[in-house]
């Protein structure tokens, strides 16, 4: 399995706020793109915890805490397919960030949310296939 930024840049700049107009941005309502090939053959209990991983090695409490939602978009990486265009106004303009003119590519949406007098984090986790919801999985994970 494979995950890059769809721009490293742009998600660094959604997460902290720097250099974005607040005005236009919810520093409350963090997304983050990404996009996800070869992982089709893993069997699903993998493919969630190699998930679960990737919010572990990426993010950490500190990014979590105090957000009302936090966001992670996985798109079906492709070779004639530039995400990148349009993820500044999908980001902006669409409450849940999704790319609307590439909904049958979203694979996963992860939600992350700080539990209440803890240090351990709710990560929900949603598994589409050709723009429907597919599956769902409930965990809760610690990050540093």
């Amino acid at each position: 399995m494979n995950i890059d930024p769809i721009d490293k840049e742009f998600n660094e700049q959604l997460l902290t706020g720097e250099g974005l107009d607040s005005n236009l941005f919810s520093t409350k309502e963090i997304v983050q793109y990404y996009e996800i090939n070869n992982y089709s053959d893993l069997p699903i209990k993998d493919f969630v915890s190699k998930l679960n991983q990737f919010s572990i090695d990426n993010y950490k409490f500190s990014d979590i805490k105090g957000k009302n939602d936090f966001t992670i978009l996985f798109y079906k990486k492709e070779t004639l397919v530039d995400y990148s265009k349009d993820i500044y106004e999908s980001s902006r303009d669409n409450q849940n960030g999704f790319l609307e003119d590439y909904s049958q590519n979203l694979v996963v949406k992860i939600r992350l949310k700080a539990i209440l007098d803890s240090d351990k984090v709710s990560s929900e986790i949603s598994l589409y296939k050709k723009d429907k919801l597919d599956k769902e999985f409930n965990e809760t994970i610690i990050l540093k």
